[in-house]
């Protein structure tokens, strides 16, 4: 029997999980689709289907298959609670998953993606501290395979308040 787990992060940014998420993934080599719903939907578990779960940020049982067995059976999916996200997640089903098989341990996947979301806050922080929107265009940040983040940024041009001296002849 096959029961989906409730796993309490301190994922609380949803960009960021999600940016995040995919970036863990694309290191183990996994370029799969993330669903990103305004509503939660329900889980798939095709081993149990009176078993309910949600997630708003939901990677499908269809994409999570491997090729000794094609068809994983249930949903991974983040659903949002007060103020951080939990992971709701089979765990038989992810250690025989394409998720188990790259991550190992369900907290090496957890934690791959709570360090990817980490620092995605942290850059964002830290860019809108010293480069504020007001003052600077942001261009694409690109994430390199190492981990390296780059992004063009571009000072606006500033308006100076001009004073106007009347000449008296």
């Amino acid at each position: 029997m096959s029961h989906f787990a409730t796993i309490k992060t301190k994922l609380n940014n949803k960009e960021a999980l999600v940016e995040g998420l995919k970036q863990a993934l694309a290191r183990k080599g996994i370029f799969i689709n993330i669903e990103v719903l305004d509503q939660p939907r329900r889980l798939v578990n095709k081993y149990d289907e009176d078993d309910e779960s949600f997630g708003s940020i939901v990677i499908s049982h269809e994409v999570l298959g491997t090729p000794q067995r094609p068809n994983a059976l249930v949903d991974v999916g983040y659903l949002w609670n007060e103020d951080h996200y939990e992971l709701q997640i089979d765990s038989y089903d992810y250690n025989i998953n394409r998720l188990g098989l790259a991550f190992g341990s369900l907290q090496n996947f957890n934690n791959a993606v709570q360090l990817e979301h980490d620092a995605i806050v942290l850059f964002k922080e830290t860019l809108v501290k010293n480069y504020p929107e007001t003052e600077w265009e942001y261009g694409e940040k690109v994430v390199a395979e190492d981990g390296t983040i780059t992004m063009e940024l571009t000072k606006k041009p500033q308006l100076v308040e001009a004073q106007l001296v009347e000449a008296w002849y």
